[in-house]
């Protein structure tokens, strides 16, 4: 998967098979996502982050928070695989969900300030 423009880019690769390959294990992905700050809204743009989770099992994700032309950044680092066949995933329509993703109190920290 890729996207275009600054700060719009995620990239996707492929593991080998997790717990067993042809006895029956799920495929690893690993995918890249780079979040833009947006001034005029005050906050970080995460619509794209949003639609790329709804029809995958989310495994992981680090962030890397950084700045690019004076505008911060986050980069999302995932560990997905797609869901089991017939399996319904609920996905959070909270605005505020998926900051429990944020892995360290400065991060969160960061995230909270940029967000207001």
């Amino acid at each position: 998967m890729s996207g275009s423009g600054a700060g719009r880019a995620s990239h996707s690769a492929r593991a080998g098979p997790a717990g067993g390959g042809p006895s029956g294990g799920a495929v690893l992905f690993y995918s890249t996502l780079t979040l833009r700050f947006d001034p005029a809204s005050g906050s970080f743009d995460d619509a794209r982050f949003d639609e790329f989770a709804k029809s995958k099992e989310l495994l992981g994700v680090k962030e890397h928070f950084f700045t690019h032309g004076g505008l911060p950044h986050l980069l999302l680092c995932v560990s997905w695989r797609m869901p089991p066949a017939g399996s319904a995933r609920k996905v959070a329509t909270d605005d505020e969900a998926w900051k429990g993703l944020l892995t360290t109190p400065e991060a969160q920290e960061r995230f909270d300030r940029l967000r207001r």
